[in-house]
């Protein structure tokens, strides 16, 4: 004969173990949510949506006739034009006031003074400079050079006679300075010069 004890705790059995079987499965439903599955099922799927957004990138921008889109870069305000070739001997005009001149050119031989010059025979270019406007003009942004032949270039050598003009030329006044080129003498009559400066669009070019 049982005791009631006995047929109590024989009846909370089935209660208990239904409740640590619930328990159980509760468990085995958070681990398998948080975590992937061995063969790594949810970290494969996940890949391929982050890449179809990368790949379809930013919506595309209307672009408006007349209006700039930023970053890119737009043409020069000012064009850069060359003047007409005068001869040597002539004035031409790099701004409205302010004129340039090239005299006499003469031939010379020079010596090579500082490394990577070389020596021999060589064009010495006068220029002259003179301001009219209502401004100093800048003679450090000014740039001679010289070709030859079928558009060689003359290279600039800082041999003897050589001395460019530098520095402000005041209003009304005129500077003078040498440039020397290296030019061989059987093409020393070919001799074409260009004179532009950072303060005027126009390439002005003189020729023997």
């Amino acid at each position: 004969m049982q005791t009631p004890s006995v047929r109590r705790y024989r009846r909370g059995v089935p209660t208990l173990v239904a409740a640590a079987v619930l328990a159980t499965a509760g468990c085995s439903g958070s681990d398998g949510s948080d975590a992937p599955a061995a063969g790594g099922t949810t970290g494969s799927s996940a890949a391929p949506t982050a890449s179809a957004s990368a790949t379809a990138g930013p919506a595309a921008r209307t672009v408006k006739p007349g209006v700039p889109v930023p970053g890119a870069t737009g043409s020069p305000s000012v064009a850069i034009s060359r003047a007409p070739v005068v001869k040597i001997g002539k004035v031409a005009k790099l701004t409205d006031d302010v004129e340039v001149y090239v005299g006499r050119v003469r031939e010379v031989t020079v010596k090579a003074e500082n490394p990577g010059e070389i020596a021999g025979a060589a064009a010495a270019v006068p220029v002259t400079v003179r301001n009219t406007s209502k401004a100093p003009f800048s003679l450090n942004g000014m740039v001679v050079t010289a070709s030859y032949g079928r558009n060689h270039p003359g290279d600039e050598t800082s041999a003897k006679p050589s001395a460019p003009l530098t520095g402000s030329l005041a209003v009304g006044q005129k500077a003078r300075g040498t440039y020397v080129f290296m030019v061989p003498r059987k093409y020393a009559a070919t001799l074409h010069l260009e004179v532009s400066s950072d303060q005027s669009p126009t390439v002005v070019r003189f020729a023997r």
